[in-house]
C-alpha cells in the first residue's frame, strides 16, 4: 500500500506563492516516501538513536530493526492519534518567526521559520525538514543538545536520506 503525504492545514500562508511552494514540497515528499530508493536508504542507514514511543503516555522504546522503522513511517500512525494505520501523513504547517533554527514541532503542528521557507529554490531542504519534524509526530525522538548520537538519530537520519534521494534519484 502506498503512503500518501497530504497538506492538512497551512497557517500564516497568506500569499499564494507560499501555498504553491508548500504543495510542491508535498509532491516531492510523496515521490520520496514511495520510492524504492527511500526504502533501501532507510533499511541500510546506521541510525545511532532509535528512540520511539507510539503515545506520549508510554515509555520510549529502542527500535533495533530498520524494517520496523520503515514500517512505522509508511503506516503514518501519528503519536496520540486514534486514526490508526491510515498510510497517510497529514501535514499541519505554520510559518514561524524569530528563531534561528529552521523549525520545530508542537504536537502535530510543524513550525517552519519564515526566513527558511522564503529562500528561493529550497524545496528539497524543506522536504527534508518536514520529514524530520513529521518523524517526531510519528513518535521518534532525538537529543535536544548536540550529542554524538543526534546527527544519526531517526529524525536527523531521515533528513539526510531525503536530501540524498532528492539529489540523486
Amino acid at each position: 500500500m502506498k503512503t500518501k503525504i497530504l497538506i492538512g492545514k497551512l497557517y500564516k500562508f497568506k500569499k499564494q506563492w507560499r501555498v504553491r511552494k508548500a504543495k510542491r514540497v508535498a509532491d516531492l515528499m510523496n515521490r520520496v516516501i514511495n520510492s524504492d530508493r527511500f526504502k533501501q536508504e532507510v533499511l541500510g542507514y546506521e541510525f545511532t538513536d532509535r528512540r520511539y514511543r507510539p503515545s506520549s503516555s508510554e515509555e520510549y522504546q529502542e527500535i533495533n530493526d530498520n524494517e520496523e522503522i520503515y514500517e512505522i513511517l509508511m503506516k503514518g500512525n501519528e503519536q496520540d492519534s486514534n486514526e490508526g494505520e491510515d498510510h497517510t501523513w497529514k501535514l499541519h504547517i505554520k510559518l514561524g518567526r524569530g528563531l534561528r533554527q529552521v523549525g520545530r514541532r508542537e504536537g502535530n503542528l510543524i513550525i517552519t521559520q519564515n526566513w527558511f521557507f522564503k529562500k528561493p529554490e529550497n524545496e528539497k531542504e524543506i522536504a527534508a525538514h518536514w520529514f524530520h519534524e513529521y518523524s517526531h509526530v510519528l513518535g521518534f525522538h532525538h537529543d535536544f543538545e548536540r550529542t554524538d548520537r543526534r546527527p544519526d538519530s531517526v529524525p536527523y537520519g531521515l533528513g539526510t536520506i531525503v536530501k540524498r534521494v532528492l539529489e540523486n534519484p
